[in-house]
């Protein structure tokens, strides 16, 4: 986008990919327990929208940003799984996904203000280390998952995760796989627990 990214569009992001959920979720054929699932997502995704605008300090908006990012998040690969299902057609979970894809980008790289600015500073080096080429400077934790994804071709979260066994947690492994793959160093095919990283091309 030319113009900087404020609350305003999230805001308005995550209000257009809850109506589009409520409108996918309603014919009657529709699984009852995913419709449920879908639209706590949907909801969980606004409702962590609406709450952003009370944090002023960069820390709690920074971790305001993080919750709202993972709702998005969750949100997308459960539409994502009701595609797989042939409850939502491609072209549709495509588009309400991407719109999920967005928020959760946006929120990570350190939640906006009104004006689009108030990035936090973790959300600010973020977005310098994902904006960086391939040649970007990598921790050692994602340089032993580039060399992991180089001799083994292709690799689920599972098999990554047993690389650092208690030494690295979940969502630490997560903010580093998701750095890679927005750098364009890695791809990610699948979602949930069929996500499939490899190297990117």
């Amino acid at each position: 986008m030319s113009a900087p990214d404020t609350e305003d569009d999230l805001r308005r992001r995550a209000l257009a990919a809850a109506e589009a959920i409520y409108r996918l979720t309603d014919p009657p054929p529709f699984d009852g327990a995913l419709k449920f699932l879908l639209r706590r997502r949907a909801m969980e995704v606004v409702a962590r929208m609406a709450g952003l605008a009370h944090y002023a300090s960069p820390r709690r908006r920074a971790s305001a940003g993080e919750g709202l990012g993972a709702a998005a998040a969750a949100a997308g690969e459960l539409i994502r799984f009701a595609a797989g299902r042939g409850l939502v057609s491609g072209d549709h979970a495509r588009r309400v996904a991407g719109a999920y894809e967005w928020i959760e980008e946006r929120s990570r790289d350190g939640a906006p203000d009104q004006n689009g600015r108030g990035r936090t500073p973790a959300g600010a080096q973020a977005a310098g280390r994902a904006a960086s080429s391939r040649g970007a400077i990598m921790n050692d934790r994602q340089r032993r998952i580039m060399d992991y994804l180089n001799s083994s071709g292709r690799a689920q979260i599972s098999n990554i995760r047993g690389l650092f066994g208690d030494a690295c947690s979940g969502k630490t492994l997560q903010r580093d796989l998701w750095q890679l793959v927005r750098s364009g160093l890695i791809q990610r095919q699948g979602g949930n627990r069929w996500t499939v990283y490899s190297i990117g091309h």
